[in-house]
This record gives structure tokens, sequence and C-alpha cells, in this order.
């Protein structure tokens, strides 16, 4: 295969998977000698053949949305881009990395963008498009969910070299926090007063999802996981395609112990967002013992 010989290479896997028809790589490899002579029907189906037996390789995501690309599907192709994101943050973060020291001009080609050998055919100049645009998909939700000023700005973080999300510390949302306001001045936070004001605004207006989930929040602050747990029920009752509401249902299960419960709140928010990472560690590293405080 590395000499390009695909045909022969083809009847190999062939051969050997008329005896262990079980074997992904195998179906894998066939696939990426199919997608080499442009043969895109037959690599999509290797592809799907090798994903049904082993779901969780990215790479098998990123050649089987190449092939997409090439054969002007475009939308299954950023999806499959995205898929592969979610198992393998790397790949968005090095991108990002690739993109910030070259020209916007000298985007990366092909389906493996870890330095290993690939072949582009066809319409590869589709698969660059499709795959920038996953990448421009994946940087934007992203920052809507971790970075600073956001609903979780200072719980999750990412690691820059593998893009696993972790929770940084045990959050709570401190009674009377100090917050600075430009300069020497600030005001203090009192969380019990917000629930009251947030109460008002929900009551004057029921489809007011914002001071729901800011009560909800503020709930789970003060330590009240029945108010909270109502809140954030009603959240994604009202809200069921707001993957934010599901990811903060999540994290308060997990919370209060639930964890089954979080797993699933968690698997329904990356359904709802193809983004979000595969992992998301909940819990703070082993040696926090500070609490950080979420300031909104």
């Amino acid at each position: 295969m590395m000499k390009k010989r695909f045909r022969e290479a083809i009847s190999c896997f062939t051969e050997g998977l008329n005896t262990n028809d079980k074997d992904a790589n195998s179906y894998f490899r066939r696939g990426q000698c199919f997608l080499c002579l442009n043969d895109l029907d037959k690599a999509v189906d290797d592809f799907n053949r090798a994903i049904a037996i082993t779901e969780g390789n990215d790479q098998y995501y990123l050649w089987r949305g190449t092939a997409y690309a090439q054969s002007g599907n475009d939308e299954p192709a950023i999806e499959d881009f995205l898929r592969a994101f979610r198992l393998n943050g790397a790949l968005v973060i090095n991108y990002n990395k690739q993109m910030s020291a070259n020209s916007a001009h000298s985007l990366p080609i092909g389906p493996d963008l870890q330095n290993q050998n690939s072949v582009v055919v066809g319409n590869g100049a589709n698969a660059t498009k499709d795959y920038a645009e996953a990448v421009k998909r994946a940087n934007r939700h992203l920052t809507a969910y971790f970075q600073p000023g956001t609903a979780y700005s200072g719980i999750f973080t990412q690691n820059q070299d593998t893009g696993e999300i972790k929770v940084v510390y045990p959050v709570v949302r401190a009674v009377n926090e100090p917050r600075h306001k430009g300069g020497p001045y600030f005001v203090l936070k009192n969380v019990k007063q917000d629930i009251i004001d947030r109460t008002r605004a929900v009551d004057a207006l029921q489809e007011n999802v914002a001071a729901l989930f800011e009560r909800a929040l503020d709930y789970q602050a003060i330590g009240d996981s029945e108010h909270a747990s109502q809140d954030f029920t009603r959240l994604v009752e009202m809200k069921p395609k707001e993957t934010t509401y599901w990811l903060a249902r999540a994290y308060f299960l997990h919370s209060t112990g639930n964890e089954i419960q979080s797993r699933e709140n968690l698997a329904k928010a990356q359904e709802l967002d193809l983004s979000l990472p595969e992992k998301i560690d909940f819990d703070p590293p082993a040696d926090s013992s500070a609490k950080h405080s979420l300031s909104r």
C-alpha cells in the first residue's frame, strides 16, 4: 500500500477478510485503497464496516469524512470530522497551531493530519474546505462552553495537547464574593438575593430560560439540590435541543452522586453537539483543595 499498489493490496485485504470478517483494520485499510483509487462508494462502505466493528477510532471517521467530501457530500463529511475531533481533541488543537504558524493559504491536505502517510485524490480541495469548516464549528462551540467569560469559565479547562476537557476545581458560587468592576470598586454577590430576583423574573415570564438557568446554578451553589434538580429538569424540558442545559445538568447530577444519570445527560449533550469531546472529566484534580468561584 505504501508503494501505491492499491489493487494488489485490495486483493490481500479481501483474502484476509474472507477468513476473518470482523477485522476492522482490514476494512479500514481496504477502504483507504478504494479511496486512493477514487472508488468512493466502496471506500465509504468499507469505512462503515470498520466503524460498525470499532467505533472509537478517530482515523476511521477522518477517512470516511474525506470520502464524503470528495464525493461532494459536505455535511456528512463535516459531521464525520467533528466525530473524529470528539475522539481526538488534539486534531483541532494541531490544526489551530498549524494555521497560526502558516498563512491562511497553507491548509493541511488530506484525512490524516498526524504526520502519517496518506494520499489524496479527486476533490481534495473540497475535503480541505470541509475540514476547515469542521474546525471552525468545533472552535466556536468549544468557546461557547469552556472559554473565559462563558457559562463554564473557571470550571472546565481544555488540555492544549490532548484536547481533553477536565474540571479545574470544585466549583461554588460564593455567597459574598467581591467582584472587581473596573478599578477599585466592587460589588458583593449575594446568591440568596439573586435567587429571589430570578424567581421574580421567572414568575413574570415562565419562558425566561436565562433566569431559570441562573437560578439553577445558584441553587446548586448553596447546596439546594432539590430545587436545582427541578430547575435543570425544567430547562431540558423547555429547551430539549439546548446543549448547554444538558451539559450543566450532567455536571450537577455528577456532583450529587448520580453518575448513571450524569453520563446519560452528557451523552445527550454530545448527541446534540458533535464538537463536544468524547471525554469530559467532571472530577477535579485529586490534589485540588481550593474551591474556585464562578463569577457571572
